[in-house]
Parts: C-alpha cells; sequence; structure tokens
C-alpha cells in the first residue's frame, strides 16, 4: 500500500447501528476533498423467493417494501455527508450483497471500504447482512470494520493502536496509522502482537516504525503483548481509549473484526515479489 490517503471510500448502507457509524467514520477520516461512496444493496431475486410466502405469493410488494427504506436510508447518509461538507454519490445495487460491493469497489477504484458487521433482521437480512466477513476475505484494499458494539466514533480520534511486528504487511500498517495521526492530531500506540518473538527483528520494525513516526511529529509509545494476540489487544484498546486499530489481513484480524470495542481497519497483506526468471542453459 502506498499511501493512506482515502480519497475515496464505498460505505454499505443497511439501516443498521453498525452501518451508520461506519458511515460516520468514513466521513471524519475522507481525505480532505475527497468522496464517498453510499450504496445500498438488495438482493431482488432472493427477495422474490423469501417474499412470496410473506405476501401471499406476491413477491413485488415484497420488494416495495424495501423501496421506501432504502430511500430513507439514502436521504439520512446524504444529510449526514452535506452535514459533513463531503461530497458524496448514492449507488443502487442489485444482487448478492459482498459480490455487488466487491464489484462496484473495484468498478470505481475507492481506496477503501468502510462497513458494519452487524445487519438487519428478518426479510431485511437479505438486503445487505452480515457482509463484512466476505468482503474482508476477498478485497485487496483496506477495509473499515465498525462492530455493533463500537464506541468512540463521534468524538475526536486521539489514539490510534497499531498491531505490529517484524512483517512487511505490519509496516503497511504502522505507516497508515501515522498517516492518519498526522491528519488527525492523534497518537499511535506500537503493540507487537507476533506469536513467535524475534527480538532483534521485531526490534528493528519497532525502531523503524518510530522512526516514521517521529519525521511527521507524531508522539507514541509501545509494549509487547503476552498470550492471546486479540484478546490483549482489545485490552490494550480499551486501556489506551484508542479510537481505531490498524492492523493487516489475518487470523488476529478476524478475531478482532469479531470482538474489537473499536472501529478496525484491515490492510491486505501484500501481494509476493514476482521472482525472477532463471535461465536455462541447454547444452554443454
Amino acid at each position: 500500500m502506498e499511501n493512506s490517503d482515502f480519497r475515496s471510500i464505498l460505505v454499505p448502507l443497511d439501516g443498521s447501528a453498525s452501518a451508520d457509524a461506519a458511515l460516520r467514520l468514513a466521513l471524519r477520516l475522507v481525505a480532505p476533498h475527497g468522496a464517498v461512496v453510499i450504496a445500498h444493496a438488495i438482493h431482488r431475486n432472493a427477495i422474490s423467493v423469501e417474499g412470496t410466502a410473506a405476501y401471499d405469493g406476491a413477491p413485488v410488494p415484497a420488494i416495495e417494501a424495501l423501496t421506501v427504506p432504502e430511500r430513507d436510508i439514502f436521504e439520512g447518509a446524504s444529510g449526514h455527508a452535506r452535514d459533513a461538507g463531503i461530497k458524496y454519490t448514492t449507488v443502487r445495487l442489485d444482487g448478492e450483497p459482498s459480490s455487488s460491493i466487491l464489484s462496484l469497489a473495484r468498478e470505481l477504484k475507492v481506496d477503501a471500504i468502510a462497513m458494519g458487521t452487524h445487519g438487519r433482521r428478518a426479510l431485511a437480512r437479505i438486503v445487505l447482512g452480515s457482509t463484512a466477513a466476505a468482503v474482508l476475505r476477498d478485497a485487496a484494499i483496506p477495509i473499515f470494520v465498525v462492530h455493533e458494539n463500537a464506541k468512540g466514533i463521534s468524538g475526536a480520534l486521539r489514539q490510534i493502536v497499531v498491531a505490529l511486528d517484524a512483517s512487511p504487511a505490519a509496516s503497511d500498517a504502522a505507516r497508515t496509522a501515522v498517516d492518519l495521526a498526522v491528519r488527525n492530531g492523534a497518537q499511535v500506540f506500537f503493540a507487537q502482537v507476533a506469536a513467535i518473538h524475534d527480538g532483534a527483528a521485531e526490534a528493528d520494525a519497532l525502531a523503524k516504525a518510530r522512526a516514521h513516526a517521529l519525521a511527521f511529529g507524531v508522539k507514541t509509545d509501545s509494549a509487547i503483548l503476552h498470550g492471546d494476540a486479540a484478546g490483549a489487544l482489545r485490552l490494550c484498546a480499551e486501556t489506551c481509549h484508542a479510537g481505531l486499530i490498524v492492523l493487516a489481513t489475518g487470523t488476529v484480524a478476524e478475531a478482532m473484526v469479531r470482538m474489537s470495542p473499536v472501529p478496525v481497519l484491515i490492510l491486505p497483506t501484500p501481494a509476493p515479489a514476482a521472482m525472477e526468471p532463471v535461465p536455462l542453459y541447454i547444452g554443454g
């Protein structure tokens, strides 16, 4: 990841509190003069099948029953964007939510996706539902994930916790956190979470992360976390009163999406560098 200048953020909405919180986070963290793309996905084929029984064999009223809520979602979200002075567009998607969201993200070349982890119940669960895991699994761009019980969305972003080890992905996370800290006047806490500690490698990674932060005038602190990485990271975030956790895709990231008390920014693992072809010499 070259930088964390989130000039455009896609926000899928479903009317849930976590999705609304994801929109507020996106409006706060999108780059100056950037834009948010507000999307709502309706899986019409699924509604036609499931709605037939609910509406005495007539699927059309089932779809029409969701038109007004969709309009309300767009109107409310648009109002929040206008109040924040952020440019926005609205997109109505039709299809399976996670694949529709990912297709739109690729088509528009957005820099990130921000979404909640908890969908609405009953018939409306097939509108968006809890699709964060599916999007996270297949996305090649950063994902902001907000749990339904996440705290601190409306307050200022003062502290960012970064899961740090000696991997290139963790280095990306550190740089991203520092960039966000610069724009938001925040501090960064480097939490070393490697299951098996390589003292020299991790010390070098921490030194480089701190040097990068120092170059931009960002205050930092750090600690080595012991035991269960996800649980320790959650406790660290709560103790630091963090407003955001930044880490790379992986087992710890998946656990944090399920349990984090604050929003999480998941960065995709960098693709491995292509190997140089080895010339073949045939003959003597």
